[in-house]
This record gives C-alpha cells, structure tokens and sequence, in this order.
C-alpha cells in the first residue's frame, strides 16, 4: 500500500522541463495581459490631459477619471475610397470587414473539407496525388508567387470594371483553395469515420451527394465550425490581402495598419484615440471566442455518435 503511494507521487511530479515550459508560458500571459491592460488603460485616458514617458508616448499612469471615445472613433474613421467616390466611414470599413472575412473564411474551410472528403472516402489514384500536392506546397516555399498572382487576377477586368481589384467578393474568391493545414485535419477526420454508416445509407439508396450532405456533414459539423472560427479570426485580422487588393475598399485589419503608419489621416493620430480604434476592433473576436470558447478547446478530435 505504502509503495503504491510513493509510485503515485513519483507521478505527480513535475519534470524538470515540464517546470520551465510552465514558467515561461506563466510569463508569457503575464505580458499580454499587461498589454491588455495598458490598452484599455490608454484607452480610457483623457484626450486633454495626456501623460507620456520618454519611451515612445506610453501612458504609465492610471487616468483621473475614465472616458469613452467610440464614438468619435467611428465618426471620424474614415479611409479613401474609388476616385470619385466618397471617403469610406465606419460602417462602409465593418461592412468590408465583415464580407470579406466570413465568406473567405467559409471558402478556405469549404474546399479544403469537399476535397479532403473526396480523398478519403473515394478509393482513386487522383486523390493521392492530391494529397501530395497539398502536403508538397506546405513544404516547398513559394516566393514571389503573390506578384505573378497580382499580375494574373488585373487582367479580370469587364469594361472598367475589376472583378477582384477593389472587389471584396472577388478577392474572397481568392481564398477559395484546398491548400493548407486544415485539409489534412478534415482528411485525417473523414478517414476515421466509421464505414458502416456510409455503408448502411448505400443500402437504403443514398446516392452521393446524399451520403455527403446527410452523413458526412453532419459527422463533421463541429470540426467545420472549429475551422471556420479560426479562419474568420484570421481574415479579420489580415491587413496584407486588403492592402494589395482592396486599397479602396478597406477593412478594418487594413485600416489599423494604416493608423498605425499615420496614413489613416491626423483624425485619429492621438494615441487615446488610436488605442480605442484597436480595442473596437478586437472586439468582435474576443465575443465571437467567448461565445464558442468550447469549440476552440476541445472540438478538433472525432466523437463517438449515439442512437
């Protein structure tokens, strides 16, 4: 008994490594919550009474009283748009924003999910080499390829009019590919599925599309959504697409890059109010990641299914 004990506790403890992995993600929190504090401390601050150390204009004091500045925020936020138009305002910049970043964000999980279903399920030689292409364009670095991409998608032009220049619909379509690391989570999770539910639909008659869309999808749905949040995360936050392809149809990413090199205009170049924009815009991902903290936790493995 007393043996079974020390064994126990022998496995309680902490290696060496284990100790300093924790300590060094121990201070790794600590500093980015220090740097969410400090925002929302500039954030808050006066824009009358601003109180700058001699390290680049840091606040480094607590601010007298708070105040909220969102609403001259999205009253003076404002980006150029097309020649002739009219200054893209809050709303206009949200609207790109959230355009661009849900439909990219489906495409870039759609595909690579159609693709890694029809590789796994479907015993053919193509889908070999499809799964080599996938995993040899994350290995192989392509540089210089957003240059020829450019080159290639300004000759889609009808009249004066550029279907993907300034088109966020059109440069969302961009995203529309299989490659990527996600592909190979929705292959790995469509191989492990079990053949007899595929099997027992053929049975019944189910064609194709209807084991897919019936069986499969459903299977998958809280992998496909896991996905998609992280891509929406990402395409919301992405500034280098808009500024090559969408420098007169800005989004939000976009428009804290330029804030952030004083091209956004001297509006918004106090820092109290620069701040504000950066927390107004972390917004939405910090709700949309409370509202499904669960599927970012735990949802990337295969469950079982009952009934």
């Amino acid at each position: 008994m007393l043996k079974s004990k020390k064994i126990s506790l022998s496995h309680n403890k902490l290696s060496a490594s284990s100790i300093f992995i924790l300590v060094i993600l121990l201070v790794y929190t600590a500093f980015l919550a220090f740097l969410i504090f400090w925002a929302f401390m500039v954030a808050f601050q006066t824009t009358d009474k601003q109180i700058f150390n001699k390290c680049g204009g840091a606040y480094y004091k607590m601010p007298p009283h708070f105040e909220l500045h969102f609403a001259e925020v999205i009253e003076k936020l404002q980006l150029n748009g097309l020649p002739g138009e009219a200054k893209q305002n809050f709303f206009d910049i949200l609207r790109n924003s959230l355009l661009y970043s849900v439909l990219s964000a489906f495409l870039k999980t759609l595909i690579p999910c159609l693709t890694a279903y029809a590789c796994a399920r479907f015993n053919f030689k193509t889908g070999k080499v499809v799964y080599t292409a996938v995993l040899m364009a994350m290995i192989v670095p392509l540089v210089g390829s957003q240059s020829s991409e450019l080159e290639l998608v300004s000759k889609f032009v009808v009249g004066d009019y550029s279907l993907i220049i300034d088109n966020v619909i059109g440069t969302s379509l961009l995203k529309a590919n299989m490659l990527g690391l996600y592909f190979f989570v929705f292959y790995s999770t469509f191989e492990s599925m079990p053949k007899d539910y595929f099997e027992a639909a053929r049975i019944d008659g189910a064609g194709n599309w209807s084991v897919l869309f019936k069986i499969a999808f459903p299977l998958v749905k809280n992998v496909f959504l896991t996905v998609f949040i992280i891509e929406f995360v990402q395409f919301w936050n992405d500034y280098q697409t808009p500024m090559v392809y969408l420098n007169h149809r800005p989004t939000l990413g976009f428009a804290l890059w330029q804030l952030s090199f004083g091209t956004a205009g001297a509006a918004l170049s106090n820092p109290v109010l620069a701040m504000t924009t950066v927390i107004l815009c972390a917004l939405p991902v910090v709700i949309l990641f409370i509202i499904f903290k669960d599927k970012f936790m735990g949802n990337l493995t295969m469950g079982g299914i009952k009934g």
